[in-house]
């Protein structure tokens, strides 16, 4: 697999870091709230979850950009996508404590919106695959076989 650009890094680095400042300014507002109802409750569990997952991420950004050769991007793959759907929960929460209306929609969006965003990882995986004569799926493997 090819090594990632930079920019991809940079673009991946500031969608992480703005996720981890939102989160941090929604659990300053939460922890200044008495007594949170049931919604604000997930939101603050939800920036439980997000705030510390980001900051791993950026770290891990960091320690891969160094040793790309001796770090498992697939731990990095899978705690970004935490780190992001937590996220996506917290903001979805708070809509849903002000509308239920407007965070079922949110929530909605955001699922959208996370499904295209790994769709369109995997096709890029796809086409890197491709590039490398390497065959892509199981059945162009037995296919040669």
């Amino acid at each position: 697999m090819k090594p990632r650009s930079p920019a991809a890094y940079k673009e991946d680095t500031l969608t992480v870091g703005g996720a981890l400042v939102f989160t941090a300014a929604v659990l300053i507002q939460l922890l200044s709230m008495k007594p949170l109802p049931p919604s604000l409750t997930v939101a603050l569990f939800a920036c439980s979850v997000a705030i510390p997952t980001c900051a791993t991420v950026l770290a891990l950004f960091v320690i891969h950009e160094e040793f790309p050769r001796r770090f498992n991007s697939a731990c990095l793959n899978v705690l970004g996508f935490t780190a992001l759907v937590a996220t996506f929960v917290c903001a979805s929460s708070i809509f849903w404590y002000f509308s239920w209306i407007a965070g079922a929609v949110f929530l909605a969006f955001s699922v959208l919106a996370i499904c295209l965003m790994e769709g369109d990882r995997a096709a890029q995986r796809r086409a890197n695959v491709a590039a490398q004569g390497a065959p892509n799926n199981s059945l162009e493997r037995s296919r040669e076989r």
